[in-house]
């Protein structure tokens, strides 16, 4: 899972194998650890119990809690991702494309896998 966040927002992209493991019940764990600082971060999406979608924060982990419904609809092909807004801050989960670009050969990135570019119609 790759995790992007701002002020005011969190996204986090999935690979399809990781939509795999919510639509089976599973977790989707990633965490950091700042070497030699003590220093851990871990944010989770995991199915949820309830009728809607939540983020949730308990001191160093950040969780997403999907509806049924939200997985189902992420799960479906023309879906890129299922968005969401808690007061004025927003969390997205979305699908994982393939870059447009070339990747920087410095920033040494290992490749995962991705979903297939959705097919966009011109106007």
């Amino acid at each position: 899972m790759k995790i992007r966040w701002s002020q005011s927002s969190i996204r986090f992209r999935i690979t399809p194998q990781e939509l795999e493991t919510l639509i089976g019940d599973g977790i989707i764990r990633e965490t950091l650890e700042i070497s030699g600082s003590g220093i851990v971060w871990q944010a989770e999406v995991a199915q949820g119990v309830e009728k809607d979608s939540s983020l949730t924060y308990d001191g160093a982990t950040l969780r997403m809690f999907l509806s049924k419904s939200d997985i189902t609809r992420l799960a479906n092909t023309d879906e890129e991702g299922i968005y969401f807004k808690k007061g004025d801050f927003r969390y997205y989960l979305e699908k994982d494309f393939p870059c447009v670009h070339p990747r920087a050969a410095e920033a040494e990135e290992p490749q995962t896998p991705t979903f297939s570019s959705p097919t966009r119609i011109s106007i």
